[in-house]
């Protein structure tokens, strides 16, 4: 089972779309500071804690972290964390019964997953591409191919719920206890009329890269990160 990067709808959903702005001086204090936020947000996936997404949030606008939550209280108050979310999906899906035992694996998975992105830190100057700026990180990633676990065998007592389990058991014990290997990779922030955006969709870019390395997955064709360097000016 591989991991999967979760998608953040949360507050950020309720930030703006507005034109490209000519250049702009680097806030590299700004853009150092929204990038920690990011990694602390996607480290803290299985915490029912909105502290992170406030953080982003006045980064990102550039405004105190008071006015955020005064603004957005509503939906700060009806803040889901994505555990909370993905849980209410798999107790759906599955039922009261086999939810309880997949619960435990997939905590384990999430907290695996999360302690890689945990492991990033920013690690040189920010750049610029065009209008958009680079943030270098570092991460201690696994040195493991996923594809090769060779995946457990079913025993005859076990039910469906309980062999998933321990699939998913098995494969995040494997990536705590692989060896691990620095990792560079990049946060890209859009500039928008004042607003740093970080992007969170691009598959070069933390936090989909670090997934992507983790599990093997191939990087689209079409877009390097060697290439978009080449083309800055």
């Amino acid at each position: 089972m591989k991991f999967k990067t979760l998608k953040y709808t949360v507050i950020l959903s309720a930030i703006f779309a507005s034109n490209l702005t000519s250049a702009q001086n680097i806030d590299q204090s700004r853009a150092i500071a929204l990038s920690n936020a990011m990694i602390q947000m996607f480290a803290t996936t299985h915490l029912s804690n909105s502290d992170a997404q406030v953080k982003m949030i006045a980064l990102i606008q550039n405004v105190p972290e008071a006015e955020i939550r005064k603004t957005n209280q509503e939906n700060i108050q009806a803040f889901t964390s994505a555990a909370d979310s993905l849980y209410a999906t798999l107790k759906e899906q599955f039922g009261d019964a086999d939810f309880n035992i997949l619960k435990p694996a997939f905590e384990h998975q999430m907290v695996t997953q999360n302690s890689f992105y945990k492991s990033c830190k920013v690690n040189g100057k920010v750049t610029e591409q065009q209008n958009d700026l680079l943030v270098p990180i570092l991460c201690q990633l696994p040195t493991l191919d996923v594809d090769s676990l060779n995946q457990p065998e079913r025993k005859k007592t076990e039910s469906d719920a309980q062999f998933m389990a321990r699939s998913i058991n098995t494969m995040s014990t494997s990536l705590d206890n692989a060896p691990k290997q620095a990792f560079p990779t990049h946060i890209l922030i859009h500039r928008h009329d004042g607003h740093y955006v970080p992007e969170m969709d691009n598959p070069l870019y933390f936090p989909n890269s670090i997934s992507q390395h983790i599990t093997g997955a191939p990087e689209e064709k079409s877009e390097t990160l060697s290439d978009e360097e080449d083309a800055a000016p």
